[in-house]
């Protein structure tokens, strides 16, 4: 049985890509008081709100980020 990826370990492999998300995984995996564990989307949006120079665009990339990671660790529907 796999087991589940954490958010954080999640974002940890999409610190490469060239795009807003990576930019994201790149600043959470920088911010030293970044939460390792985050229980859901609502904690995370927390966090971020609660960050030094927020953006309305930066809530909205962590949102984005969140739905993504969500996707890729949700089990595939059984046929």
């Amino acid at each position: 049985m796999a087991t589940l990826v954490s958010f954080f370990e999640w974002l940890e492999k999409h610190k490469g890509l060239r795009t807003p998300v990576g930019e994201f995984a790149r600043t959470a995996l920088r911010d030293t008081s970044f939460p390792r564990e985050v229980p859901s989307l609502d904690a995370l949006l927390d966090y971020v709100r609660g960050m030094a120079k927020t953006s309305a665009q930066a809530v909205t990339i962590a949102r984005l980020a969140y739905r993504d990671y969500e996707r890729s660790v949700r089990p595939a529907p059984r046929l």
